[in-house]
């Protein structure tokens, strides 16, 4: 059985205060006494196995026994704290926020009351009072990063990037070592489009919190926002080589991608095979468009003939499909198809160069050197819009 949890403690302490009164002078005072310390310990007792109750996840026989140590001391702030959080859990916040209410009226001094009313506000979309909670948490507690934390993801959510990046700063020598803050930070960086310094602060992060893999995902996405894809490929390597991570889609389509960034298609072609793989990956729309590339890289006529029909299959209203068959239909040699092809990936996509450079490679391979020329002056003009 664990003892000692901060909830526990805090309970025992108020108890302990309580039961400071004295016996009094009389036998009966004495007796009355004693009972009270002896109900006050058995509330600590129950307490402790409240709180174990509900961090192993049986709810129901945690709120019975928090509700059990609240009518033995109801002045006693701490078990609302506690049942609050139950009430959370089971999808109950009404019922959690009154809890939490009453406790914070006890002890209002208790930061944790502020915090915990707040995420059962953020959990039911009431944002700007649950900011306003988190805030007040933060004013009480003012070294305690968690709050300050909450409140700058809710500013973020609502695009006050100047007061999170402040609220987070204003105190940050006290958080100088903590991976939250670097993480924190580097979302807003992300959010303002200042990849660098994301990515600095994502590093520090890493630095700070080597073992948390969420730390190395974030960084690995601000290195290919960078255009840093060698280093975001390592940092991907080395997150896939978490069991948690190993499976997850995203994870596998970011490297792939590095991979084909960096020239290594043949690593690339191999994590691809396996994403177009079963159900899930026959509608990969991405991935049968960085499989198409791949074959492209490799010269793989086969596989770019069947990523070109796939993506035609699965996405006739997205303009790689079409292109993958343009440059199938070149290989090919059968030009008129290449360039009908051209043309229906150009309708669907007008502003992208790509389409729009193949067709004039095609129209000079087919010895049409002035529509080639024309169709070479549009390409440019499209690549220097985007």
């Amino acid at each position: 059985m664990k003892h000692g949890t901060p909830l526990a403690c805090g309970l025992a302490a108020a108890c302990l205060v309580l039961a400071s009164c004295g016996h009094g002078r009389y036998t009966s005072e004495a007796k009355a006494d004693a009972e009270k310390r002896a109900g006050q310990l058995k509330a600590a007792t129950q307490f402790d196995m409240a709180t174990q109750q509900f961090e192993s996840g049986d709810l129901d026989r945690a709120l019975r026994t928090t509700d059990s140590t609240i009518a033995l001391t109801p002045e006693v702030s701490v078990p609302y704290l506690l049942r609050g959080r139950i009430l959370l859990e089971m999808g109950k916040p009404e019922e959690a926020l009154a809890a939490l209410e009453k406790g914070e009226s006890i002890d209002p001094k208790n930061a944790d009351f502020s915090y915990y009313r707040g995420v059962v506000l953020e959990s039911v979309g009431r944002r700007t009072a649950a900011l306003e909670a988190f805030t007040q948490a933060a004013a009480i507690a003012p070294t305690d990063l968690k709050h300050r934390l909450a409140a700058s993801e809710i500013m973020t959510e609502l695009g006050w990037l100047d007061q999170a990046e402040s609220l987070l700063v204003e105190n940050q020598s006290a958080f100088q070592y903590s991976p939250g803050l670097r993480q924190m930070l580097g979302h807003i960086a992300m959010m303002r489009g200042d990849t660098p310094q994301a990515v600095e602060q994502f590093q520090e992060a890493v630095v700070l919190g080597p073992d948390d893999p969420a730390l190395v995902e974030d960084l690995s996405r601000a290195l290919i926002a960078a255009g840093r894809f060698t280093d975001a490929e390592q940092c991907l390597k080395r997150l896939m080589d978490n069991a948690k991570y190993r499976d997850r889609r995203d994870i596998r389509h970011m490297r792939a991608r590095c991979l084909v960034e960096i020239g290594r298609p043949v690593e690339a072609r191999e994590i691809l095979m396996r994403l177009v793989d079963g159900k899930a990956g026959a509608s990969d729309v991405e991935a049968w468009i960085r499989l198409a590339e791949v074959a492209v890289m490799m010269n793989d006529d086969r596989q770019l003939r069947t990523a070109a029909s796939r993506l035609i299959s699965i996405a006739p209203d997205r303009f790689e499909g079409y292109l993958a068959q343009a440059m199938w239909q070149r290989r090919e040699r059968d030009l008129p198809a290449a360039l009908r092809s051209l043309e229906k990936s150009i309708s669907l996509a007008p502003g992208n160069p790509a389409p729009a450079r193949l067709k004039a490679l095609i129209l000079k391979q087919m010895g049409r050197a002035a529509d080639a020329d024309q169709a070479f002056e549009h390409a440019d003009r499209l690549a220097q819009r985007r």
